[in-house]
């Protein structure tokens, strides 16, 4: 919301930034694997540290030189694969989870997410997950092997 000009300071009411299946809790395990800020409520889109959004920006870059993922000052003009780079998502999908699909409590391979692309388009894409349980898991991490319809990096 900061960046649209909006205090990102309240829970926001906009269904821009909140999707009705965006109703985690975080009282068990998953809420265990948040320290840093710790998470509490219902919902990724009830906390602080997400601008109170459901959503979230491929942006932080992670990693060394040679695993450098995400867009973070990176033009999208030099995007090599625009239509398969990851620019904003549920937050879910960055961590293995899927709002959309509950048979599974927590993260799960082919977890499927609403993203949106560098090129500007919108899917519904299942998420690769390494089956590495909790943070260390969390795809948003590593990129995804091939047959997947998405990566985080620009090049």
């Amino acid at each position: 919301m900061p960046y649209l000009g909006q205090g990102g300071n309240s829970l926001s009411n906009s269904p821009v930034f909140v999707y009705a299946a965006d109703d985690w809790g975080f009282s068990g395990t998953l809420g265990s694997w948040f320290t840093d800020p710790p998470l509490s409520g219902r919902g990724f889109c009830h906390q602080t540290w997400t601008e109170f959004s459901s959503y979230w920006f491929n942006g932080l870059a992670r990693g060394d030189d040679t695993n450098n993922l995400g867009m973070a000052q990176k033009l999208s003009t030099t995007t090599r694969e625009p239509v398969r780079t990851e620019l904003i998502g549920e937050i879910s999908g960055g961590g293995g989870l899927s709002s959309h699909d509950r048979r599974q409590p927590l993260q799960f391979p082919d977890a499927r997410n609403v993203m949106s692309f560098v090129d500007g388009h919108v899917s519904f894409i299942k998420i690769y997950w390494n089956g590495t349980e909790g943070p260390d898991g969390f795809p948003a991490f590593y990129e995804p092997p091939a047959g997947y319809d998405y990566k985080w990096t620009s090049n």
